[in-house]
């Protein structure tokens, strides 16, 4: 889960120093453009993406109740490369109302290294059961994901096809992602929250997980990151100030591990 100010920005310091240490050691600059970065994270069409970060015991959110004490400057390099190359973000309602989000830009430099056949910014697509959004969400710049049964199927007319039906009673994940495809939206990055990314990838949609995990205490009640399924491989380990960041797989060889 990612903090954001009201324009969708992920907010905080800039980064300073950014390690990797697996497959092999070496220091990642920070560029404009984060050539380095965008090597360890491609995300080819069809990739089905979870982004999470965590405290040392899993806590999905710090204690402030959100993702932001969790956070550091290296984990907000690593948000802007995965939003960068996303054709959509995928968000619970609970998160997105917690977090502040709201329309996703990105910086110029990173704009420039998107595919052509994507638009400048990836949408916003709120999975809800109520229709509820942040402010700043609307039709012109999210989409509305709910099932049929659910009283947010009733808002048709003032989401008219930025409104997604996946399932009937219980959203289908497969649904939800057939939806976006539909849409020329094949690069899907999810960040949350927890219940959603659980769904996610129990339904095996998820093909790469990308978690932070965070040196600060997250809070005692809060609910626990989805944990890394076993058949999936690690793909490379990061660390900066603390913060250890690893991606995995279920096809590391068919990826680029930098």
């Amino acid at each position: 889960m990612r903090p954001t100010d009201r324009t969708g920005n992920v907010t905080g310091t800039e980064a300073t120093r950014l390690i990797q240490t697996f497959p092999h050691e070496r220091v990642l600059p920070k560029t404009p453009d984060e050539v380095s970065l965008r090597e360890l994270y491609p995300h080819p069409p069809g990739m089905v993406r979870l982004g999470m970060i965590c405290g040392p015991h899993g806590e999905a959110v710090g204690k402030d109740e959100s993702s932001r004490s969790l956070q550091g400057p290296e984990d907000r390099r690593i948000i802007r490369v995965l939003r960068a190359a996303a054709d959509v973000v995928v968000v619970g309602r609970a998160t997105a109302l917690r977090e502040g989000y709201g329309p996703i830009r990105v910086r110029d430099a990173l704009a420039a290294t998107r595919s052509a056949d994507q638009a400048s910014a990836p949408l916003v697509a709120v999975v809800t059961v109520t229709g509820s959004v942040p402010d700043g969400l609307d039709p012109n710049n999210a989409l509305l994901v709910t099932t049929r049964q659910a009283p947010a199927a009733t808002l048709a007319s003032e989401w008219g096809e930025s409104l997604v039906l996946a399932g009937d009673m219980v959203l289908s994940p497969r649904d939800m992602i057939d939806a976006f495809a539909n849409r020329g939206l094949t690069r899907v990055l999810c960040e949350g929250g927890p219940a959603l990314a659980g769904m996610l990838l129990d339904a095996t949609i998820i093909t790469d997980y990308c978690l932070t995990t965070s040196p600060h205490k997250g809070a005692k009640s809060s609910l626990r990151v989805p944990v890394v399924p076993e058949s999936m491989k690690l793909v490379h380990a990061l660390e900066g100030d603390g913060f250890v960041y690893r991606r995995w797989t279920y096809n590391p060889v068919d990826v680029t591990s930098g």
